[in-house]
């Protein structure tokens, strides 16, 4: 299944690495990396394995949340057919549903 990451999905991976190294914690840093890492591969593997945040009844695709498992973010991703699209990596506690205004640019590529 291809896989592409939105720039606002890719933004919020990089404040999220930065804000644990600016913290000192980079171990950590690196720990989230490979946890948003292993999450997009298992979203690839599986992709309805995530829960169902928006369902067809409101979009033509489905929104799946999967959650990291050391780390208090969400990866949002529209599942297409033949594609995933990374929609955001999301903490779980902060800005809920910041990353909804991203799902009307979101179309399969051909």
């Amino acid at each position: 299944m291809r896989l592409r990451v939105v720039q606002g999905a890719r933004r919020d991976f990089i404040e999220a690495v930065r804000w644990y190294r600016s913290s000192g914690a980079t171990n950590q840093a690196r720990e989230l990396v490979e946890d948003y890492n292993g999450t997009i591969q298992y979203a690839r593997q599986f992709p309805n394995a995530g829960s169902l945040v928006v369902s067809r009844r409101e979009r033509p695709f489905l929104i799946r949340k999967y959650l990291l498992h050391s780390f208090p973010y969400k990866l949002i991703v529209a599942c297409f057919e033949h594609e995933l699209v990374v929609l955001a990596l999301a903490h779980q506690k902060r800005k809920p549903d910041y990353w909804m205004p991203r799902l009307v640019k979101v179309k399969p590529e051909r």
